[in-house]
């Protein structure tokens, strides 16, 4: 195993001008087995690193930009939605139950940034504005643009796994200047007149939370968190799902406001091809299932 490593990063640290996208592809597949079973941190790291060296020079790869990636099952390769950059992201096992996070966004013009997972993901950074080297890592599933006669964003939907007891979710917003400069962190959250940068929830390791954009609603919903047992409030290693669903609704000024409780029971004549399945009705004796509703994971 080590033998094929050490081989492999010599291939894929060849220089990639002139190759395809597809080949690129190839390189990183072989990779990503590494990345995810290595048999030694020191090993997976290494494949990690030899992956973002690939990305950082997939400018030169022709196609980059409209190549699907299907065969990147352990990397996430999300598009702006408006055509402005791709998002590699990808996380590495560490010892101890720990993860460490890439990512990596490559713009149309060729330019490339990094965020440096440097900092821990906590309900106090709510209101904290970030730059690329202060980032608190994070596997990013969704990617919506927002576009205003005043500003532009891109809100992030991402999932932390934080250790062995808990998971973490988090909505941000992403900013790039006229130079391509990074921040993370905008007041665009509000929740009764009150804005926050972004939005971090904690829950257990052991529950499944929806965090989502819901086309039908036009919102992003998301389970509210409430202790599973009496006296554990504040202790969010044991917080999971209520039966109650709130949601963020984009209003024209760019902001998400919140919608303290959102109805998502699907309607009784709804068609089988409905866009989310929810209880008919909120019962608290209901047991959640193992895949969540909205992203059959």
């Amino acid at each position: 195993m080590r033998f094929f490593l050490h081989g492999l990063l010599f291939f894929i640290c060849l220089p990639l001008a002139g190759q395809e996208a597809s080949v690129l592809e190839e390189q990183i597949a072989e990779l990503q087995t590494s990345l995810a079973e290595g048999e030694t941190e020191k090993e997976r790291l290494e494949s990690s690193e030899a992956i973002a060296k690939a990305i950082k020079e997939a400018a030169e790869v022709e196609g980059i930009f409209s190549h699907p990636f299907d065969k990147l099952v352990n990397i996430g390769v999300l598009e702006s939605g408006d055509g402005e950059f791709r998002l590699f992201n990808w996380n590495v096992p560490m010892d101890g139950d720990r993860f460490t996070y890439r990512a990596i966004l490559l713009f149309s013009d060729g330019d490339v940034v990094e965020l440096k997972d440097s900092l821990e993901l906590t309900r106090e950074m709510e209101t904290r504005l970030l730059n690329a080297n202060e980032w608190y890592g994070a596997l990013y599933y969704e990617i919506h643009p927002v576009k205003t006669r005043k500003r532009k964003y891109y809100t992030l939907v991402g999932w932390d796994g934080n250790n062995s007891l808990s998971n973490k979710k988090v909505l941000d917003a992403l900013v790039i200047d006229k130079n391509q400069n990074v921040s993370l962190g905008l007041d665009v959250f509000q929740d009764d007149g009150l804005y926050k940068r972004r939005r971090v929830f904690e829950y257990s390791d052991k529950v499944i939370m929806t965090l989502r954009y819901v086309n039908p609603k036009e919102a992003i919903v998301f389970d509210v968190l409430e202790p599973l047992q009496a006296g554990l409030k504040g202790q969010y290693q044991f917080y999971g799902p209520s039966t109650v669903y709130s949601g963020y609704i984009l209003e024209k000024d760019g902001t998400w406001r919140l919608e303290e409780v959102m109805d998502m029971t699907r309607p009784q004549d709804a068609e089988s091809g409905a866009q989310f399945n929810f209880p008919a009705r909120p019962d608290i004796n209901r047991q959640r299932k193992k895949v969540n509703p909205l992203t059959g994971q």
